[in-house]
């Protein structure tokens, strides 16, 4: 006999009115659209099937992955029956199949997401739902087994929504470390005996003992304590200052990253000829935005967006020898440009109006949080257990309303929300009190629960005082004064009668060091110490970063750059020529042994910029205060 089907697809609220396929069956929908699933997720449709005859049929139903369905269906005569259609995605992208009912053509489509980032942790068990995408997070059970967020519970468990247990004990009673218990790593040991006071003895050197703690030992003899030539040597012998006449082959001036140590010879100090540094590695995919972090193992870190991509931006990390350490997507990230820093194991990204972190040791995305307006400015409490975020608000860019947000760095929860405003210049002290620059009222502080305070109103002072450093002796102004907050007093700037336009002071052991921009555009380091000094740069600059002996900084032109040490009196120390032929053109980051730099060339139409890093050696970080403009290597805006 003959058979009269009549196949109806529901798609939302409504019915497409179709055309007859052939005298016996009648297909009322000829496209099925399953719209967006995400991986891992399932989307369900129906056909309706309509038997029209008095017998019953068994229907035939070929279907591809990854759609699905009933592969035979038994019609009785006379009924109308709903048949069930699956759409579980397995990749990112838009997939077309073609699905045969009983001889029957239908077009099946749908489009497959990413996953947002869903990551159980402490007492919420998350999961991605299969019907709406979403990550949903529930309470796990009461009294279930639990770890904390920093990984720093022992024996934990559940008890009202909170990861309770003992405190993993750090303590390796050792008086030269600090003991703390980091997020990820468990147990660290800061090794601290960098920062015994100094001694005036230059033969002898700041030491420290387990068990007593600082104190002072005697140098290694041959130490230089005074003028070194190949005439008369000023060195230390059995820890006393003596004057020597060195023999051949004496040191006379020591290494750098592109000359080797100068040696005596018939009294004269014979230098090796110097070579010209090579980038160890350099990067230049499409939509690198290197914004100059690194962590203090000298790992890298950026943003990559490539509007080519469906999912279009990624956060990479390299290590400091060229590895791919991990490429992660961020589902919500568009923006090409993005706010950055690296503080407390988490790599925080605000890109555009979201805010995510991810983990520095897996890159998995620890969470991810809305803004509700444009990230500007990123900082962390030290320790990295509260972020202050300032965030522009999109709808008048030319003069962007603004407001800051504290969020809790296990989370991403927002705790406070201060009032709208103006601000400049975002730092956080040691206390974990914001600063910030209100336009409509001068320096404020907040605390932690969003309240500003004035502390120095715009009446009688300049009118811009943006904070630009913090450190032990008080915040340091864009205009260079020094702010006590104790006091509410300034005082004036070190650097009389200059104007700077570029950077943020540097504090390292032996002073501050400041770039100022000259009228011509090119650019001066100045240092505040006992005797101020002066170096000229080139029009390009990136740094400067505190170094152990002095202030490292790469300068250039459009025809290649170079990269300079200078001590703590101003006098180079190094000076190295480089092969790179780019301009320098944005961020850097120095972390002891390697400077990453970004650059660009100005003839090369359709090329983006180039991220190049140097091996430079054993220059060392300082034991404390500002190693770049940012603070820590992670820019993290707060002292070592």
């Amino acid at each position: 006999m003959r058979r009269m089907l009549v196949l109806v697809m529901l798609v939302g609220c409504g019915r497409e009115h179709l055309s007859s396929v052939n005298s016996a069956t009648s297909v009322l929908t000829q496209r099925v659209d399953f719209g967006s699933m995400v991986i891992g997720g399932t989307a369900h449709g129906v056909v309706t099937v309509e038997n029209r005859s008095r017998l019953s049929e068994t229907l035939t139903l070929d279907v591809a992955a990854p759609f699905a369905g009933p592969g035979t269906v038994e019609l009785p005569g006379g009924v109308t029956l709903d048949v069930p259609l699956r759409f579980s995605p397995t990749a990112v992208g838009d997939v077309t199949a073609t699905a045969t009912f009983d001889g029957v053509s239908l077009t099946l489509t749908g489009t497959g997401l990413l996953a947002p980032p869903c990551v159980s942790g402490g007492c919420e068990v998350a999961a991605v739902d299969p019907v709406t995408g979403q990550c949903t997070h529930t309470p796990a059970a009461e009294g279930a087994a639990c770890t904390s967020p920093d990984g720093c519970v022992i024996d934990g468990a559940c008890h009202g929504g909170q990861c309770l247990g003992t405190l993993k004990d750090c303590d390796d009673h050792d008086a030269c470390t600090t003991d703390a218990c980091a997020r990820g790593s468990g147990c660290v040991h800061v090794d601290t005996s960098a920062s015994c006071p100094a001694v005036s003895d230059p033969c002898r050197a700041p030491s420290c003992d387990p068990v007593t703690g600082c104190g002072s030992a005697p140098v290694a003899d041959g130490t230089p304590c005074g003028a070194v030539s190949c005439d008369l040597a000023n060195v230390c012998l059995q820890g006393t200052c003596r004057q020597v006449v060195p023999p051949d082959g004496f040191t006379c001036s020591a290494a750098s990253p592109c000359q080797a140590e100068g040696h005596c010879e018939a009294r004269q100090c014979v230098v090796p000829a110097p070579t010209t540094l090579t980038p160890s590695w350099t990067r230049s995919p499409v939509g690198l935005d290197f914004q100059g972090v690194a962590d203090e193992q000298g790992n890298l870190y950026w943003v990559e967006c490539d509007s080519a991509k469906r999912v279009s931006c990624e956060a990479v990390s390299y290590t400091a020898n060229g590895l791919e350490r991990f490429r992660t997507a961020l589902t919500s990230a568009q923006a090409a440009t993005s706010t950055q820093l690296f503080d407390g194991g988490i790599f925080l990204i605000g890109n555009g109006e979201w805010l995510f972190a991810v983990d520095g040791l897996t890159g998995l995305v620890v969470w991810q949080q809305s803004m509700g307006g444009l990230v500007s400015e990123l900082a962390t409490t030290p320790g990295g257990g509260v972020i202050v975020a300032q965030v522009d608000a999109p709808a008048q860019p030319s003069f962007p309303i603004t407001g800051l947000r504290q969020l809790d760095a296990a989370t991403g929860a927002l705790l406070v929300s201060s009032p709208a405003g103006s601000w400049d210049g975002l730092l956080v002290d040691t206390h974990g009190t914001a600063w910030v620059w209100l336009l409509q009222s001068g320096l404020n502080s907040i605390d932690a629960s969003g309240v500003a305070t004035l502390r120095l109103p715009m009446a009688g002072v300049a009118p811009y005082r943006a904070p630009r450093s913090v450190d032990a002796h008080g915040l340091v102004l864009l205009d260079d004064e020094l702010f006590d907050p104790s006091t509410s007093t300034v005082t004036p700037s070190l650097f009389t009668g200059t104007a700077f336009t570029l950077g943020t002071s540097l504090q390292p052991p032996a002073g501050r060091v400041r770039v100022r921009t000259e009228a011509d555009g090119s650019h001066s380091l100045l240092g505040a110490q006992a005797t101020p000094w002066l170096a000229r740069l080139n029009r390009n600059v990136a740094g400067p970063f505190a170094s152990a002996h002095g202030t490292v900084f790469a300068d250039g032109d459009w025809s290649g750059f170079a990269v300079t040490q200078v001590d703590h009196s101003g006098q180079v120390t190094f000076q190295c020529a480089t092969t790179s032929q780019l301009a320098l053109s944005g961020p850097a980051a120095f972390t002891g042994r390697t400077l990453a730099v970004m650059s660009d060339c100005a003839t090369c139409l359709g090329e983006g910029p180039q991220l190049q890093v140097f091996e430079l050696g054993p220059l060392g970080l300082p034991a404390s205060g500002w190693v770049n403009p940012f603070g820590t290597p992670g820019r993290a805006r707060h002292p070592r």
